[in-house]
């Protein structure tokens, strides 16, 4: 599944690159929102996802992009987004092995960090943010649909991708019911992050 991972950051590298800064982000979004994260590209002890690659090409197109740079002014949520960041790093310092901090960080700048500041960049008028609506939209659709089929039916697109997970193998794809419906999982293969999506 390497292969496919990389097949699909491709096609979305060359979007970020061929094309508007906001298609590049609907374009992230689609692979954060449809491909399953926990297929990996593993490099050494690091196992990146798709959406990583994308995410990262995207923030240094932008950072690259002189009118994109004369467009973002710094604002009192920026300060509060990065001082988070900071204060959640501190506090892993005190329970974590160092190593394992840096990895940890590394991940989480790239999922969120990166991807706030993509946003702040391009997302910065109507007509973008209308533009990432409609495609938001259109995804949010399927991945409605999917989330009925698989409730009712117990059926995924997904099912037995679980096992492509490079840091456990037996990740799950078992339904929990309620109420006599399966609890749908989606692409994330985890109920509560496909509900969140």
């Amino acid at each position: 599944m390497e292969a496919v991972t990389l097949l699909v950051a491709s096609i979305g590298v060359v979007v970020v690159l061929a094309s508007s800064a906001v298609s590049g982000l609907i374009a992230f979004l689609a692979v954060l929102l449809l491909y399953p994260d926990y297929l990996r590209v593993s490099l050494g002890s690091v196992d990146i996802s798709a959406c990583r690659i994308i995410i990262t090409i995207l923030l240094l197109r932008c950072v690259a992009d002189p009118a994109i740079m004369r467009r973002f002014h710094w604002k009192p949520l920026d300060t509060l987004v990065l001082l988070s960041m900071a204060v959640f790093s501190f506090a892993l310092m005190f329970t974590t092995d160092m190593v394992d901090v840096l990895e940890n960080r590394a991940g989480f700048v790239m999922d969120t960090i990166f991807v706030y500041l993509a946003a702040r960049l391009i997302v910065v008028d109507r007509e973008s943010f209308v533009t990432m609506a409609k495609a938001l939209s259109i995804i949010t659709v399927f991945l409605t649909v999917h989330a009925v089929v698989e409730t009712f039916t117990g059926k995924s697109l997904y099912a037995g991708l679980g096992q492509y997970c490079p840091w456990a193998h037996t990740k799950g794809m078992e339904y929990q019911t309620r109420y006599g419906l399966n609890r749908a999982m989606g692409p994330p293969g985890e109920t509560i992050l496909f509900g969140l999506s």
